[in-house]
C-alpha cells in the first residue's frame, strides 16, 4: 500500500485525468470545481481546486463518483508518476 501511485495526486492531476476522459468544467462553488460529462449530464464530479495532495478518501470519491474504472485511474497515475520521476531526475 506505500507505493500506492494514487497517492499524492494534485486536483490538477485530477482534472487533467477527467478531461482526458471526456469531463467539461461546468461551475465553481466556493473551492470546489464541478466536472461533468456530456453524456452522463445529471452526474457532476467535485474537485476541491489548489490542492497539492489530494487525501485518498476524497480520491476514491472522485473516481466512483467518475465512473472512470479505478484500473484506468491507477494505471494512469502510475504513468505521471513515472514521468515526474524522470523530469526531477534531470
Amino acid at each position: 500500500m506505500g507505493n500506492n501511485p494514487l497517492k499524492n495526486l494534485s486536483s490538477e492531476d485530477v482534472i487533467r485525468f477527467l478531461e482526458i476522459h471526456g469531463f467539461r468544467y461546468s461551475a465553481t462553488h466556493g473551492d470546489d470545481a464541478i466536472y461533468v460529462h456530456p453524456n452522463r449530464r445529471n452526474q457532476g464530479v467535485k474537485v476541491t481546486l489548489n490542492r497539492k495532495e489530494t487525501p485518498i478518501g476524497t480520491l476514491c470519491n472522485i473516481i466512483r463518483w467518475s465512473n472512470i474504472p479505478r484500473n484506468s485511474w491507477l494505471k494512469w497515475a502510475g504513468e505521471q508518476r513515472n514521468i515526474k520521476g524522470s523530469e526531477k531526475r534531470k
